[in-house]
């Protein structure tokens, strides 16, 4: 207790809390919290969380009371900083126009993402982004397709000359279109550039996918994606239906 007199030594500082080797880390940003491994973001270490959560920086770590780590940045925007050093890529996806801002309160820009990858010092070409970006779309396609029971896609992916040919889908399904319409015009490049490799990615993560670019007479890409009917598994479809249901066997009443 105090006497009003100057003490001689400066209180005792309170013990620091350091984060051990593969603790759960608590990520406050912007007021919303985000949970995951220290060795998660140690992973990167090139990067401002990979750098400052490792093995030899533990000491200088001081969370707060709650044990967790404040930035003063957009909470909503983090939730694709953190996808990054969870998965090592980033699954954003442009708004389109039938999706307003109203209905998507949240939806983060382009520029807000970079701004956001720029300060956490994660160094990711923008193009790589849309790459990625153009390998999901062709991934939701394919999984559009199977839903519907189609076995084969072909895109047509025109060159830089436009008026040379069209960009065309078939079949001609709402689904598989409008997710692979962002890329009429960047497809053609990005399958010039790395077709072999997006064609040995998706049949690694798509069993049985047979995937066929073939260079159009014209200045275009013809991309042939057959999923193949003996992947089709009937009897899970139909267990998964209301057909299985014994309830839906006794009528509507």
């Amino acid at each position: 207790m105090s006497n009003g007199h100057t003490l001689p030594h400066a209180p005792p500082k309170k013990k620091q809390k350091t984060v051990a080797k593969d603790d759960k880390v608590v990520l406050n940003v912007g007021g919303i919290k985000y949970e995951t491994y220290q060795s998660t973001l140690t992973a990167h270490p090139d990067t401002l969380l990979g750098a400052m959560f490792l093995e030899r920086n533990r000491s200088l770590l001081q969370p707060s009371e709650n044990n967790e780590y404040f930035f003063d940045r957009d909470g909503h925007t983090f939730r694709y900083i953190l996808e990054y050093y969870r998965k090592g890529r980033i699954t954003w996806q442009e708004a389109t126009s039938t999706s307003s801002r109203s209905s998507n309160a949240h939806h983060i820009t382009y520029e807000e993402l970079l701004e956001e990858l720029d300060y956490f010092q994660i160094n990711k070409d923008p193009t790589s982004v849309t790459l990625d970006k153009f390998i999901d779309a062709l991934k939701h396609a394919i999984l559009e397709a199977r839903a519907h029971l189609f076995t084969r896609i072909v895109i047509t992916f025109p060159g830089t000359d436009y008026t040379l040919k069209n960009f065309q889908v078939s079949p001609n399904s709402a689904g598989i279109v409008n997710v692979l319409r962002p890329f009429e015009r960047s497809g053609y490049n990005f399958l010039e550039m790395f077709g072999v490799n997006i064609g040995k990615y998706l049949k690694e993560q798509v069993p049985k996918l047979s995937f066929v670019l073939r260079r159009g007479t014209t200045e275009s890409f013809d991309l042939h994606l057959d999923i193949g009917r003996d992947v089709i598994d009937k009897e899970r479809i139909f267990q998964d239906s209301v057909l299985s249901n014994d309830r839906n066997r006794s009528g509507i009443f």
